[in-house]
C-alpha cells in the first residue's frame, strides 16, 4: 500500500470518528440534527380548553423587514391610507392598544439575535399559534402560550440557553434557568416568568410551566386531548375545506370567558343609547348570546372572514327565536326574488328574511317618542288605526317574512313636475316586501292617501285637490303622496308589481328604474349580477343567509360628502331651552328691571323675544363655526377611508343554536 493511500485512509477513519463523536456531543448538548419534524399543526399542542387561539402560517410572506409589514410599501400608495396615518383616528387607535409600543419592543426583541439573523430567521417564517386563558379584567393578564416552527438555528439558540457562556440573554440582564426538558427567564425588565421548550421542531414559550407539561402529553398520548381534537375547531377549521392560500389566520374565542373576565362585551349592539339603529339591532341579536366563535380571516385583496358561533339559546327572547328559525336565503332564492330588481350601480343592498310584525314593532319602539306619538295620532284619525299596534298586526298578516333594502345615488334629472322640496342630498331608495294579501296593501295605500292634510300630504300645484295621486303604469297603480316634508325629494310613491312585490320609494324614478331593470336589462338597464365582482363574491361566501349585505361605498361617497355638513350640525347637541332661559334672563337684567320670567305680560314677551331671537341665531353661528368644521373634517375622513372599498358582501345566516357569517371586502392597493 502506497504512503499516500496509507495517508487518505488515516484521514477517513479519523474524520469519521471525529464526525461521529461530535455528532453524538451535539445530539447530547444540543439536540439530534436528523431530527424529524412534528408531522402534525402545531395546534396539536395546545390544551383542549383554552380560551382564545389565534394562528398564521407562512409568517415570511407577512413581513418585509421584521417586523415591518410587506405590505406597508403599497399601502403608502392609497390617499385612503395615507390619510388614515396622518389622522388623529390613527394616533388614538395605536395607542389605546399601544401598538407603536409592541412595535418597538419587537424590533428590540429583533436587534438582540445573534449573528445578524432576525427573528424570521429562527423560527424559519413558518407557524405560529398563540394559545390563552383569560386571567382577569385585562388582556395582559391572561396566561398563554406560543407555538413556532423553527429550524436549526432556532433550535440551536433554545438549547443554547442552558449553556451560560452560549446564552447572550444571560449577558444582557436575564436570568436563565434550566430545569430538564425547559428553561425559565426571568428578570431583564419581563412583566413575569417566561417557560421555554421544544419539542421537535416547535418552539414553546410560556407564562406557566403547566403549558410545556401538557404539549409534552398530548405528545405522548398522540394528541388525543389536544385542541387539534375539540370539535368546533376540528369541524370548522382542522377539518374544513380549504378555497385560498394559506395566508389565513385562524381564530377561536371562548367569548363567554371574555365577558365574564373583562366585564364588558356582551352588550353590542348597544340597546341603551342614542342611536335608534343599534337599538334596533339589539332587539335581533345581542353579543352576549354568544358562547364561542371560531373561523378564519385573510387579506387577499381585501379583507376576507369566516365565523361560526355557538348561541346561548336560554338568552334568545322568543322573538329571536322565531326569526332564527325562518330559513336563510340560498342563490336560487337571491336570483329569483330581489337580484333582477337591483341595478348595476346600488351602493347598498340589503336583503333579509324576519318576520314582518316583528321589525314593524321593533322600528316604532326605537323611534323617538314624539315622532311615534304623532304616527300614531295620524293613524288614529284615519278611524281604521285606533292604535298602532292595529297597523302591525294587519301588516304582519298582509306580507311575507322577507324584505329587502335598495340605495344608490339619487341622480336622477329634475323635471318641472317634480314636487317641491327642502333641496336636501339624499339617497334614491327603495323598500321591497312581498304580499301574502295584496288586497290588504291596497286598502292601506288608500287610507294613507286619504287622510290628506293630516299626515301633511301637500299638491304639486294649487289647482290639485290634495297631495295623493293615483296613476295606472303597466297596468298596475301607482300611488304618489306629495309633501315638502319629505327629505329631498317631497313624495313617496309605491307600486306593486306582477308577482307579488310592493315596492315603495322615496323617487318615482327610482321605482321605475327597478321595474325597467327587472324586465329588460341589459344593456340599457344593467344588474348588479352583471358585475363580476359581485358575483365571485356571492360564489365565494355562505351557500345561504338570512341576511344579505352588498355595500360599494365609492358609488355612495360623492353624496355622502354633500350630507357631512349637515351631519355635523346634527350631531352638536344643544339644549335651547336653557339657553334661551340664561338670555332671556341678561335682557330682562339688563333692559327691563323688575320683570321677572314666567310672569311676562304678552306684550313685553314679544319684546323680550325680539331682543332674544337675534342673540340666539349669532350664539348658533358662533357654536356651528367653531365646532362643525372639524366635525365635518371627521366625517370626510371617514368617507375617504371608506373609499377604498371597490365592493363589499356580508352574509349572516342563525338558528337557534348558531350563527354562521361571511364577509368579503374588496379593497385594492395598486
Amino acid at each position: 500500500m502506497s504512503r499516500k493511500s496509507r495517508l487518505l485512509r488515516i484521514f477517513l477513519v479519523v474524520g469519521f470518528v471525529v464526525a461521529f463523536a461530535g455528532y453524538f456531543a451535539f445530539s447530547t448538548f444540543f439536540f439530534n440534527p436528523f431530527e424529524g419534524r412534528l408531522g402534525v399543526d402545531v395546534s396539536a399542542l395546545a390544551p383542549r380548553d383554552v380560551d382564545f387561539y389565534v394562528a398564521r402560517a407562512d409568517l415570511a410572506d407577512l413581513f418585509d423587514e421584521f417586523p415591518e409589514l410587506a405590505v406597508e410599501e403599497r399601502l403608502s400608495k392609497s390617499p385612503a391610507y395615507a390619510t388614515w396615518k396622518g389622522s388623529p383616528e390613527s394616533a388614538e387607535f395605536y395607542q389605546q392598544l399601544g401598538l407603536q409600543g409592541v412595535v418597538t419592543e419587537l424590533r428590540t426583541i429583533n436587534d438582540q439575535i445573534p449573528l445578524g439573523m432576525e427573528v424570521l430567521d429562527v423560527v424559519g417564517g413558518r407557524d405560529l399559534a398563540i394559545a390563552g386563558r383569560f386571567a382577569g379584567p385585562d388582556l395582559a393578564q391572561s396566561d398563554w402560550a406560543a407555538y413556532a416552527t423553527v429550524n436549526w438555528v432556532g433550535k440551536l439558540l433554545i438549547e443554547g440557553l442552558a449553556f451560560p457562556s452560549l446564552n447572550p440573554m444571560a449577558q444582557q440582564g436575564f436570568t436563565v434557568e434550566s430545569a430538564g426538558e425547559f428553561v425559565s427567564v426571568s428578570g431583564g425588565g419581563l412583566p413575569r416568568p417566561l417557560f421555554l421548550a421544544r419539542i421537535k421542531d416547535v418552539a414553546i414559550v410560556a407564562t406557566s410551566k403547566q403549558w410545556l407539561d401538557t404539549a409534552f402529553e398530548n405528545q405522548v398520548h398522540q394528541f388525543q386531548d389536544s385542541f387539534l381534537q375539540r370539535a368546533l375547531y376540528a369541524d370548522h377549521i382542522a377539518n374544513a375545506p380549504r378555497s385560498r392560500e394559506a395566508d389565513e389566520v385562524e381564530f377561536f374565542v371562548n367569548t363567554r370567558a371574555a365577558f365574564e373576565k373583562f366585564g364588558k362585551g356582551g352588550d353590542w349592539p348597544d340597546d341603551k343609547g342614542q342611536d335608534p339603529t343599534a337599538r334596533f339591532l339589539a332587539r335581533f341579536f345581542r353579543s352576549g348570546m354568544l358562547n364561542r366563535v371560531v373561523g378564519m380571516l385573510s387579506f387577499d385583496g381585501g379583507l376576507n372572514v369566516d365565523l361560526h358561533g355557538e348561541l346561548s339559546s336560554e338568552l334568545m327572547s322568543g322573538m329571536q327565536t322565531q326569526n332564527y328559525r325562518i330559513n336563510g336565503a340560498d342563490q336560487g332564492e337571491l336570483h329569483e326574488r330581489i337580484l333582477p330588481y337591483v341595478p348595476e350601480d346600488t351602493a347598498l343592498l340589503i336583503y333579509g328574511k324576519a318576520r314582518p310584525g316583528d321589525l314593524l314593532s321593533t322600528t316604532f319602539d326605537v323611534m323617538e317618542p314624539a315622532a311615534r306619538d304623532l304616527v300614531a295620532d295620524a293613524l288614529k284619525q284615519s278611524g281604521k288605526y285606533p292604535e298602532l299596534q292595529t297597523l302591525i298586526d294587519e301588516l304582519d298578516t298582509s306580507l311575507k317574512s322577507r324584505f329587502a333594502v335598495i340605495v344608490r345615488v339619487n341622480d336622477y334629472p329634475i323635471s318641472e313636475n317634480d314636487p317641491p322640496n327642502d333641496g336636501q342630498p339624499v339617497f334614491a331608495v327603495a323598500l321591497l316586501t312581498w304580499m301574502e294579501q295584496p288586497d290588504k296593501i291596497e286598502e292601506l295605500r288608500n287610507t294613507i292617501g286619504h287622510m290628506g292634510t293630516r299626515i301633511g300630504l301637500q299638491p304639486i300645484k294649487p289647482e290639485h285637490s290634495s297631495g295623493f295621486y293615483r296613476n295606472k303604469i303597466g297596468g298596475y297603480t301607482q300611488y304618489e303622496y306629495t309633501s315638502p316634508a319629505i327629505p329631498g325629494t317631497g313624495v313617496i310613491v309605491t307600486q306593486s308589481t306582477p308577482d307579488g312585490i310592493c315596492i315603495v320609494s322615496n323617487s318615482v324614478y327610482m321605482l321605475n328604474h327597478l321595474l325597467k331593470t327587472s324586465t329588460q336589462g341589459a344593456p340599457s338597464y344593467p344588474r348588479l349580477t352583471d358585475r363580476v365582482d359581485f358575483a365571485a363574491l356571492l360564489d365565494d361566501s355562505l351557500p345561504k343567509a338570512q341576511l344579505t349585505v352588498w355595500a360599494d361605498p365609492r358609488k355612495a361617497a360623492g353624496t355622502l360628502r354633500t350630507m357631512s355638513r349637515r351631519w355635523a350640525e346634527d350631531s352638536i347637541v344643544i339644549d335651547w331651552r336653557l339657553e334661551r332661559a340664561k338670555v332671556e334672563a341678561q335682557v330682562l337684567r339688563e333692559q327691563f328691571p323688575g320683570e321677572q320670567q314666567g310672569s311676562l305680560s304678552t306684550a313685553v314677551q314679544s319684546q323680550v323675544d325680539a331682543i332674544v331671537d337675534p342673540k340666539l341665531d349669532e350664539l348658533k353661528e358662533r357654536i356651528y363655526a367653531e365646532q362643525v368644521p372639524a366635525l365635518q373634517q371627521e366625517t370626510l375622513r371617514k368617507i375617504e377611508y371608506s373609499e377604498a372599498v371597490t365592493a363589499s358582501l356580508l352574509r349572516v345566516n342563525f338558528t337557534p343554536k348558531t350563527i354562521d357569517l361571511s364577509l368579503r371586502v374588496v379593497t385594492p392597493i395598486d
